[in-house]
C-alpha cells in the first residue's frame, strides 16, 4: 500500500504541489498522498465559534453579523509553499 501511494504521488503531483508538500522524517507515503488529496480539496471552515453567523452554503465563506465575537477555524495544515488569505469586509449599510 505504501509503495502504491508513493507511485501515485510521483505520477500525479505537480511540481508546485511537490514544493508545498515536503516529506517529513518518518512520514509514510500513504500519509503524504493523503496530504496531496487534502491540498486539492477546496479550503473550508470546519468550525464556527461565537455569535452572529449565518448559515453557509459555501464552507469557504463566512457571513457574520456585526457586534458579535466569533472565529472561523479550518483544520487544513499548511506544510510548505506560499500562503495567503483574502478578506472581503463589507457593510450592509
Amino acid at each position: 500500500a505504501n509503495e502504491a501511494a508513493h507511485q501515485r504521488f510521483r505520477q500525479s503531483a505537480t511540481d508546485e504541489e511537490k514544493r508545498c508538500l515536503p516529506k517529513h522524517d518518518g512520514e509514510s507515503d500513504i500519509s503524504l498522498y493523503r496530504a496531496l488529496e487534502q491540498l486539492r480539496e477546496p479550503l473550508s471552515f470546519d468550525e464556527l465559534a461565537g455569535d452572529g453567523f449565518s448559515p453557509q452554503e459555501n464552507r469557504a465563506r463566512v457571513t457574520h453579523a456585526p457586534g458579535n465575537w466569533s472565529t472561523a477555524v479550518s483544520g487544513h495544515v499548511m506544510r510548505g509553499g506560499r500562503h495567503f488569505v483574502e478578506f472581503a469586509i463589507t457593510s450592509g449599510d
